[in-house]
């Protein structure tokens, strides 16, 4: 499962020209395997899919290319 969050998040930080009608999808492919996994993994909840969003959303832009110190 974490190999999928990493991929995910890496597969929407694509520079400043970010494709971010991929969010949403993304979001929805992450809250699935999320939900396969929380048994396993001993999760009560599993974020919906909105939260992921904005998650992957934070992520490209505090440690992506998206961040304010990548374009240095």
């Amino acid at each position: 499962m974490f190999t999928d969050v990493i991929r995910t998040a890496l597969s929407l930080d694509t520079g400043p020209d970010a494709d971010w009608r991929r969010l949403v999808p993304a979001a929805l492919r992450l809250r699935r395997i999320l939900a396969d996994a929380a048994a396993p993994l001993g999760l009560v909840s599993v974020p919906g899919t909105l939260r992921i969003a904005a998650a992957l959303m934070r992520w490209c832009q505090g440690y992506g290319t998206l961040a304010p110190e990548a374009s240095l």
